[in-house]
């Protein structure tokens, strides 16, 4: 008995030190300037999550700073954002997020366009109209702005 409550207790500590990680990656490919960027979305269970732009594929935490370009919320949720990639430029649509203030150098220009409650309603809308992608796919679109 006293080693199923010691297991128990062990699991109980494990799971609760563990954050949950949910992550989702997007690959473009710009044949303007012959690059390939990853936009990545990062959720932790602890309500933090960002969204990269990156040459590289693979996730790595702590962020890289000086090759990525970082969105974060903050400390809440980031939310659906929207993309779309347009000649030598990708635009991304949403709400207002924290961006690091070292931006690398990609070949494809970004531009980051931050909608207020009405724009982002009418964007959420009419996305696929305007040409534009849904990023992270799996994000709600029901109660993306506080």
């Amino acid at each position: 008995m006293k080693n199923k409550i010691t297991l128990c207790f062990i699991l109980i500590l494990v799971y609760s030190c563990n954050d949950f990680v949910y992550t989702e990656r997007q690959k473009i490919f710009n044949p303007t300037n012959n690059e390939t960027l990853y936009l990545k979305y990062c959720f932790y269970s602890n309500s933090h999550d960002a969204i990269m732009i990156s040459m590289d594929s693979i996730y790595k935490f702590p962020y890289d700073s000086l090759n990525e370009y970082i969105f974060s919320s903050g400390g809440g949720s980031i939310g659906v954002q929207f993309y779309k990639l347009k000649a030598d430029t990708l635009y991304i649509y949403g709400t207002p997020l924290d961006q690091h203030k070292y931006y690398p150098h990609f070949k494809t220009y970004i531009k980051v366009i931050n909608l207020d409650v009405v724009e982002f309603d009418s964007v959420k809308n009419n996305y696929k109209k305007l040409g534009l992608t849904i990023f992270p796919l799996n994000a709600p679109l029901s109660g993306a702005i506080h």
